[in-house]
């Protein structure tokens, strides 16, 4: 009973004048219901009723984004940091959109203004450096994922962390990080990306012996797709 409840939010309005929450709890209901020219109309009547508060452009841009609307989720995401420029987290999550739309520039210049504020943020670090890697700048995104490493001692900061050397054609450093982490799986939950580019990585040395022995453990978690296709050619070639 849509009619029912928007009912009963209403009368929550009157009740509670000087929340938006209420207002904003009718828009969201309406886009349960995929009701959107309801919800974009009882937004726009909070943002007239409630013209400081960010939560009906939040909310807005947190929609249009998970419908890939990256141009308008944009427009909102700035008219909440208008309202409220030291949300560090509103300009994160921005940051994390632009990555997703590929607008890598802009993602660069969002998650340098949450460092400027909070120099070791390890979701920011990790942010910047995946921006710098899309742009190919791969010496930057080594000292972003470096400095996140050195933050949180977390698997995810390492590994980009290895693949930016291997992609400056620091090999041994890029091994060196890759076996770490090999070392370190959970042997419940092996990775297999990382076997594979730990292949990669010592084929370029021309360590076959090794490379072989991790393409083999590739393939017995991933034994069919174009990369198995790959690493039972490499294996075959270096067997020779």
């Amino acid at each position: 009973d849509i009619g029912g409840a928007v009912a009963l939010l209403q009368q929550i309005v009157v009740l509670e004048p000087a929340n938006v929450e209420p207002e904003d709890d009718i828009a969201e209901l309406y886009l349960s219901k995929k009701m959107i020219d309801a919800a974009r109309k009882q937004f726009a009547l909070a943002i007239k009723d409630y013209p400081k508060a960010t939560e009906p452009w939040l909310l807005q841009a947190e929609y249009d984004r998970s419908e890939k609307r990256y141009a308008q989720a944009a427009q909102e995401y700035d008219a909440a940091i208008a309202l409220a420029p030291d949300d560090l987290r509103t300009t994160f999550e921005y940051g994390k959109m632009a990555l997703e739309a590929k607008d890598t520039a802009k993602a660069v210049d969002l998650f340098g203004k949450v460092l400027a504020k909070d120099p070791s943020n390890p979701d920011a670090l990790l942010g910047i450096g995946q921006a710098y890697a899309m742009q190919g700048k791969w010496l930057q995104a080594r000292d972003e994922y470096r400095k996140a490493f050195e933050v949180t001692h977390a698997y995810i900061p390492l590994f980009n962390l290895g693949l930016a050397y291997y992609n400056l054609k620091d090999y041994v450093s890029a091994r060196d990080v890759f076996e770490a982490l090999a070392g370190h799986q959970d042997p419940k939950h092996p990775d297999p990306t990382l076997w594979y580019i730990l292949g990669e990585t010592e084929r370029q040395l021309g360590a076959k012996k090794n490379a072989v022995a991790a393409y083999k453990n590739f393939l017995a978690i991933v034994p069919n797709g174009e990369a198995a296709d790959k690493a039972r050619a490499y294996i075959k070639q270096m067997s020779q």
